[in-house]
């Protein structure tokens, strides 16, 4: 049986996810300079999240005027891909975010 490419970015994103979470739980005691560094970018990246969230909450809140009814392509074109308001897009944003948080701790 095949694996889908997005199962397969799941896996690599649950394994990247698992190696990472040990880093910034660490109860090691004095942490070194690089430890230190990654818990102030992993507070970083989780208050960027909580304001994310945070935002789309307000966004779904928001009503379009009926008048803008005929010019929203926007809704449109959203409806052909993962909506940021969807558990699943929310997940896939996170996944996205901590690849990238990881990508930039790497390059560092």
């Amino acid at each position: 049986m095949f694996q889908s490419a997005d199962d397969s970015i799941l896996s690599i994103v649950s394994e990247l996810r698992a190696a990472y979470e040990p880093l910034v739980n660490s109860p090691q005691e004095p942490r070194s300079g690089a430890q230190m560094l990654i818990m102030v970018l992993d507070g970083l990246f989780k208050h960027t999240l909580k304001e994310y969230e945070r935002a789309m909450a307000i966004l779904t809140k928001l009503v379009t005027p009926k008048s803008w009814n005929k010019v929203d392509v926007v809704r449109e074109a959203g409806a052909l891909q993962v909506s940021s308001f969807s558990e699943i897009g929310k997940e896939s944003f996170h996944s996205l975010a901590l690849t990238l948080f990881i990508t930039f701790i790497v390059s560092c």
